[in-house]
């Protein structure tokens, strides 16, 4: 509606300006664009003329901007630089988690999919089992976790078919940060989190990864989704090295919990998966519903 008020403007400016152009449009004639305009908040100069060139598009920014061009209150500048700022990753929410302990690793998630501030499910998976001791977590926008998670099990299994043998960690990490890079430039809205042990030797590993595949692997712990910084928080004040199964599952328990608790696009439930040697222990965590 905007752009063809806009058009309007535009085309009644040429016509007024240049001189090989017919006369100007009647009074009867120009009351759309008059109401065109109203609903702009723009109206017409003391000369009777309107300004064309860049001067005006300027004047019409500052009218648009000002809080009478706004309608009061708010202004719309405001309103348009808070509809720009907004992230597609924080569209669905989510969290993802995981922690390095001794010979064992966490990872945890938390269960709500919504559209914003509107709660549609409290079952949503984002953590998908990628072997016997492998696991990756995606938050970010829901599709596309969803489409990330199929794309990489496709890949998993024709590695798999081909090598006869189950796929490291590390290799893992390089097949997803390869899928992400290729989409680069429309790139998949989600930052995947991989935890799990060496199908051979059982050694720890966790790595994070941006949306472009850029990967950081540490020996603490790795965030993702929409309050990175209450988990960030929370990890540093509680992580400890070399922890146990059932104090990584304490540790990491608390941490997510006291997160999603400050964040109102995720929570309403946490899964954690505990890997070991010889087993995987998987517990849902309830939380604060509202």
């Amino acid at each position: 509606m905007t752009l063809h008020f806009s058009r309007c403007l535009l085309f009644r400016s040429t016509h007024l300006d240049h001189p090989s152009r017919p006369a100007p449009m009647t009074d009867s004639q120009d009351a759309p664009i008059a109401a065109a305009n109203a609903i702009l908040g723009l109206g017409r100069p003391a000369n009777g003329r309107r300004e064309t060139g860049p001067g005006a598009a300027a004047g019409l920014d500052a009218r648009r901007c000002s809080p009478e061009g706004a309608g009061g209150g708010v202004s719309g500048c405001a309103a348009r630089s808070s509809a720009v700022t907004m992230s597609i990753m924080s569209y669905n929410g989510g969290a993802v988690m995981a922690m390095k302990g001794k010979n064992c690793v966490a990872i945890a998630a938390d269960r709500r999919f919504g559209i914003q501030a509107q709660m549609v499910t409290t079952d949503f998976q984002k953590i998908f089992p990628m072997g016997d001791r492998l696991y990756i977590g995606l938050a970010g926008l829901a599709t596309d976790v969803q489409t990330v998670a199929q794309r990489l099990k496709f890949r998993l299994n024709l590695y798999e078919l081909k090598e006869g043998r189950q796929i490291k960690p590390q290799t893992f990490m390089s097949m997803v940060s390869n899928l992400l890079y290729e989409r680069r430039f429309g790139p998949y809205y989600t930052e995947p989190v991989i935890a799990g042990l060496d199908p051979i030797t059982y050694e720890p590993f966790i790595c994070s990864l941006d949306l472009i595949g850029c990967p950081m692997i540490t020996d603490d712990f790795v965030v993702s989704g929409t309050c990175s910084e209450q988990m960030y928080g929370m990890c540093e004040s509680l992580w400890e090295p070399d922890m146990e199964p059932d104090h990584l599952f304490e540790t990491i328990s608390q941490a997510m919990l006291n997160a999603v608790d400050r964040d109102a696009v995720s929570g309403m439930g946490v899964v954690v998966h505990i890997i070991e040697k010889d087993k995987i222990t998987t517990r849902t965590l309830k939380a604060r519903m509202d």
